[in-house]
């Protein structure tokens, strides 16, 4: 588990992006996976720098009709499709997985799972806090979120500017992969 929440922390540290952080779910709620997904994957490693150190150990994961489960050798969390936890259908084609974010509960942190030939890609949407592509496709705000003055961005959910920017931006970043074991 501490390799997943690496490799989405490393890109996230360069970048000095953090995740964005959405107004409602979007899309379509979906009661389970479609059959398409739902499967046995592990995680392709990347090249370069994080292959080697992830060659001990390998990340798998399990898309059930209501939840999907990542785990390693030695830790295993599982996530059900749940009040905090939608998988959506945006535009009739993109699937987003939306989860109420734990330090900001009234707000939504989104990924997209694309389905490949091999498996699927899962991208996460993060923002920087200056000069990112979501603002030219999705309107801001600045809360206030908690008594102490803590302050976050939240922007807009809306579905066909989500989907433009999917398909626009979103599409040419890295994406973690994942590969469909086979039985």
């Amino acid at each position: 588990m501490k390799k997943l929440i690496g490799l989405i922390c490393i890109p996230l540290l360069f970048a000095s992006c953090s995740v964005a952080l959405f107004d409602k779910v979007p899309g379509i709620d979906q009661k389970e996976f479609p059959a398409s997904l739902q499967g046995d994957y592990y995680l392709k490693v990347p090249g370069g720098l994080f292959k080697k150190n992830m060659n001990k150990d390998t990340l798998f994961f399990t898309i059930l009709p209501k939840a999907y489960v990542v785990k390693d050798s030695t830790d295993m969390e599982r996530k059900s499709l749940d009040k905090d936890n939608k998988l959506s259908l945006v535009n009739g084609v993109y699937y987003v997985i939306a989860q109420r974010d734990e330090e900001f509960p009234l707000y939504w942190k989104y990924s997209f799972v694309e389905p490949t030939k091999k498996g699927a890609k899962i991208y996460f949407v993060i923002g920087e806090r200056e000069h990112s592509p979501l603002n030219k496709y999705f309107r801001s705000k600045l809360v206030t979120v908690k008594n102490n003055g803590d302050s976050v961005f939240v922007y807009k959910s809306d579905d066909v500017q989500l989907a433009k920017y999917f398909e626009k931006v979103l599409k040419k970043t890295d994406a973690l992969e994942v590969i469909r074991i086979k039985k």
